[in-house]
Formats: structure tokens, C-alpha cells, sequence
């Protein structure tokens, strides 16, 4: 039995009954925050004095302390991570122990820890609580590594319980409700929330399309199934591989087969304000009629039910049969991990921009802000940091520039296509000639665009690649 306890208190009661009784207490004053934590590098404020700690990443876990000014300590304020952790500790004794009370203020102003250092490992195992300090609710923490100020820092105060069930029906009832993940969610659990989210919507948006043909139904299926696939992409290491990797596949099959007809559905919304010549639009609804009866003919077929039915079986064994034995649970770490492979990645892939680079390349980088921008969007708010919201906004941005420029490679092709089979004397041949030049320039524009924005999207990646980091 170790002389160190450490409890969890519901209330700051036991310090009442100390004042009520005459016992005086120490009372300081704390600050606490790391600028690393591999190593562990913190800095301490008690009242009036500062000091530097650094834990030594060595067999022994030696810490290194030095006393440093209040000026060194602000000047360190600025290269912290996560949280700043603030309490005011009471010390009191009794024949058995010192005590020390912490109220912890700030975001972590319900916490209220009592701390025990025993004479003998004999008085450690004999202490009562109850006799000591009377009916106070409390429960013991000693071996908790979640109430360490490490943890405390990077991800808050432990819930008791998280009712998943009750955060679905309010995203089911609500749908402009933002996705904020609890750090301490567990990561299986949170996946199968947000893929079950995904999913309902999109089956919503599936009846909506087939009621109404309405090409914002279409595109609001296409948006939620996106969504699904880069949040099921993003939980790779929760997930056992073969059922996972079915369904991405039946899932990618389906986007193929709608891709064209919300390819026509958004040129045809530029070409009709544009006033492009009748004949050319009539073409692109016949096609685009042939393209709904087969998408609308897959939605009714028993192809379209076996997607379905895999992706329910697969949610209704998400957090059980198909979820692996062993994975990071804590979701804020698990999403850290997996947010710095992602910005690693699209860091790598907007180097590699530059004038006269490939459609390819811009499209690959475009691809990998995509699966960052949905990955942000459920974990973004998790994050106190500012950078990180603010990357968020900064990919949103940039995901409708490269958009807006794999819609020009798209209409192209399709102006090809018809420049081939059309009379090349005639009114449409024309026009098409004029707009392919047109766009030519519009995708010079947002090419250059692009590139002149590109560093200051990289620094916004890095910073908040460091900040991130800090939480893996």
C-alpha cells in the first residue's frame, strides 16, 4: 500500500466544515502548464513564485526544477499547450496525514480532488474516509491516470457516463446541431455516433431525391455519404479490416454511379445563367434523364438494399463484433493521431503544387482537404485552440476554389464530347468555343489562386499540427 492517496470529491463541503471548526488553512495559489509533453516540460506559479520543470525521459524519471522570474513565466505563456490547469490548494493536518484540498478553477472549475500523504503504508491501509471527514460523496483516484495535470491539461475533467443514445435522437431531431466530441468519448463509440448520423441523412436525403428528382436532394445524399466514407476512412484503426473494407467499396461503386448526373446538374445551373444556346441544354437533359432512370432504377434495387443492409449490420455491430480487441479509446487522442497523419499528408500533397502542375495533383490535394475538412468538422471544436477552428474555416475555403476547379476539368470533357459530334458551323459549336476559352482562363485564375494561398494555408497547418500533436 503506497502512503500517497489522491480522492475525487462531488463538492468543495469538507473545506466549509474546516472553516466552520477553526482550522486554518495553507492556501496557495496555483498555475500549471506544459510547453511539452514528450518530454514533459511545465511551468509552476505557486502565489508569487515561478519555477521550470523538466521530467527527464529516462528509465529513473528524473525531474529537473528551476526557480525562474514571473517575466520567464509570461514570456513561457505564449508557447504553452493546451490548457492553463488553475486551483487553489489547502493544506491542512491531522495525526495521520497532511491533506491538501484542490479546487480547480477556469474550465476545470467543478473538479474538487483531496490529496492525502500518510505517515506509513500501515496508515494509508487503515484510513477511513467516512470517520474522517463525515457523509461527504467522494471516490478514490489514486490510480487514475486521467487525473493527472498532464491529462487534465490536454483533455478536461473525466465524465461520469456519456449517454451516446441521447445524443442521437438530438441529431436525429436537430439537424443544424454542431458535432462536438467529449476528449474522453470513447473511440468506437463516438465512430459509430457519427457514422449513424451520416448515414440516417443520407437515407433522407435517398427518400427526398426519389420523391422530387431535386438536384440539391441528390447533392445532399453525395455530401453524406462523403461523409460517411471519410469518417469510416479516418477510423481505419477502430474498425476490423474485411466488413470495413466492403462497404468502402460498395460505397465508392455508388458514387461512381452518381457522379455524372451532379457533374450535369451543376453545369447545367451555369450553362442556363449563362444563356447557352437551347441545343446544347437539350443534350445535356437528355443525358442527364438517361443518367437519373439508372440512378433512380439502383436506389429501388435489391443492390441498393444489400448496401443498406450491410452498412446497418455493420453500425449494429460497430461498437461490438466488428470493433477491434485493442485501440486507443480516449477519442481526442485517437483523433489527434489520425488528424496529424492527415495534415502530414495534405502538407505533402500542397508542396508539390506549382505553376504548370497537373489537374492531377490539384485534384490528389483536393481529395486530401476533403478528408481533412470532415474530419475537422466533428473534431475541430474538441480543440480550444484558435488555430484549429481556424484551419477548419481555411479548409472549407479552399475545398469551393478546388472545387470550382474539377468542375472546369469536368465541363471540358463534356464540352469535347459534344464538340466532336456536333455540327461545327452551328451556333452551339460556337459558343462551346468561346466558353472552353473562357474557362481556360477561369481555371488560370483559380489555379493562381490557389498557389498564392497556399503558404498561408501551410503555416495554418503547421500551427496547428504542433498544437495537435501535444494531445496524441
Amino acid at each position: 500500500m503506497q502512503t500517497k492517496r489522491k480522492f475525487l470529491l462531488s463538492d468543495d463541503s469538507i473545506l466549509r466544515t474546516l472553516e466552520r471548526a477553526g482550522l486554518k488553512c495553507r492556501k496557495v495559489k496555483i498555475a500549471w502548464f506544459y510547453t511539452s509533453f514528450y518530454p514533459e516540460i511545465y511551468y509552476i506559479r505557486q502565489n508569487d513564485e515561478c519555477s521550470l520543470h523538466h521530467k527527464k525521459e529516462d528509465l529513473d524519471r528524473q525531474t529537473l526544477n528551476f526557480k525562474i522570474s514571473k517575466d520567464d513565466f509570461k514570456e513561457a505563456l505564449k508557447s504553452r499547450i493546451a490548457r492553463v490547469v488553475q486551483k487553489n490548494r489547502y493544506g491542512f493536518a491531522s495525526d495521520e496525514a497532511e491533506f491538501w484540498l484542490e479546487l480547480y478553477g477556469g474550465e476545470l472549475s467543478t473538479l474538487v480532488i483531496l490529496r492525502a500523504k500518510f505517515q506509513s503504508e500501515a496508515a494509508s491501509a487503515n484510513f477511513d474516509f467516512a470517520k474522517t471527514f463525515g457523509s461527504t460523496d467522494f471516490c478514490e483516484i489514486t490510480d487514475d491516470y486521467r487525473y493527472k495535470s498532464r491529462y487534465l491539461a490536454r483533455y478536461g475533467i473525466p465524465p461520469r457516463s456519456l449517454d451516446f443514445a441521447h445524443a442521437r435522437s438530438v441529431f436525429e431531431k436537430f439537424s443544424r446541431v454542431k458535432f462536438f466530441a467529449p476528449p474522453y468519448a470513447d473511440s468506437v463509440k463516438l465512430a459509430r455516433l457519427a457514422l449513424e448520423l451520416a448515414w440516417t441523412r443520407a437515407c433522407g436525403a435517398k427518400s427526398e431525391y426519389q420523391k422530387s428528382l431535386a438536384p440539391e436532394a441528390l447533392h445532399e445524399l453525395r455530401v453524406q455519404i462523403r461523409k460517411f466514407r471519410a469518417v469510416l476512412k479516418l477510423s481505419v484503426p477502430l474498425f476490423e479490416a474485411e466488413k470495413k473494407d466492403e462497404i468502402l467499396k460498395l460505397l465508392a461503386e455508388f458514387m461512381s454511379r452518381t457522379n455524372q448526373l451532379r457533374d450535369l446538374h451543376v453545369f447545367a445551373e451555369f450553362l442556363k445563367a449563362d444563356d447557352a444556346p437551347a441545343s446544347f441544354l437539350q443534350q445535356l437533359n437528355l443525358i442527364a434523364k438517361r443518367s437519373e432512370d439508372k440512378i433512380l432504377e439502383f436506389l429501388s434495387s435489391a443492390e441498393f438494399a444489400d448496401l443498406n443492409g450491410a452498412i446497418s449490420g455493420f453500425l449494429s455491430g460497430a461498437d461490438g463484433i466488428y470493433a477491434r480487441s485493442e485501440y486507443e479509446k480516449i477519442s481526442k487522442k485517437f483523433a489527434s493521431a489520425r488528424l496529424c497523419k492527415l495534415i502530414k499528408s495534405l502538407r505533402a500533397e500542397l508542396k508539390n503544387l506549382k505553376q504548370g502542375s497537373s489537374l492531377q495533383a490539384f485534384h490528389d490535394a483536393r481529395i486530401g482537404l476533403k478528408r481533412l475538412r470532415y474530419a475537422l468538422e466533428i473534431f475541430a471544436r474538441s480543440f480550444d485552440e484558435g488555430c484549429v477552428r481556424e484551419l477548419f474555416k481555411r479548409t472549407k475555403a479552399a475545398c469551393e476554389d478546388f472545387g470550382a476547379l474539377q468542375d472546369i476539368s469536368v465541363w471540358q470533357n463534356f464540352i469535347a464530347i459534344y464538340q466532336k459530334a456536333s455540327d461545327k458551323s452551328g451556333v452551339a459549336f460556337a459558343y462551346l468555343l468561346a466558353l472552353d476559352a473562357r474557362l481556360n482562363d477561369r481555371r488560370a485564375e483559380l489555379e493562381e489562386k490557389i498557389l498564392n494561398e497556399k503558404e498561408p494555408l501551410l503555416r495554418a497547418l503547421k500551427r496547428s499540427l504542433r498544437k495537435i500533436k501535444a494531445y496524441e
